[in-house]
């Protein structure tokens, strides 16, 4: 609930209630900094897009979610994903649309 309205809030009002998106970072309070040197999420509060799922096993196949930061794990590149309000997917970089392209052939197997 806002309780004080500092010199270029404009368009909020006194008592309104209001959320805010806990994966943002202004990056400079003293939570921010903190936060960055632990967890080294995003640099900066704009955002990194979204993606989709492509591994046809997965869950989520299918869907676009947003990423909230990426990082490598044993060299690849992972993409740590919303995945609904208060829940986060950590997806190989080869399981989305941001990966190699497929091959273009299925395997088989021959008896």
């Amino acid at each position: 609930m806002i309780d004080q309205i500092g010199a270029g809030a404009d368009g909020f009002t006194l008592g309104e209630q209001v959320t805010v998106n806990p994966n943002a970072s202004c990056g400079h309070c003293a939570y921010c900094r903190e936060a960055r040197a632990l967890h080294r999420a995003a640099q900066s509060r704009e955002s990194l897009g979204f993606l989709v799922v492509t591994h046809p096993f997965h869950p989520l196949s299918g869907q676009r979610v947003e990423i909230l930061f990426t990082k490598r794990r044993a060299g690849a590149v992972v993409f740590v994903c919303a995945d609904g309000v208060s829940r986060s997917v950590t997806l190989p970089q080869s399981w989305t649309d941001r990966g190699p392209e497929p091959f273009g052939h299925l395997l088989s197997v021959e008896g």
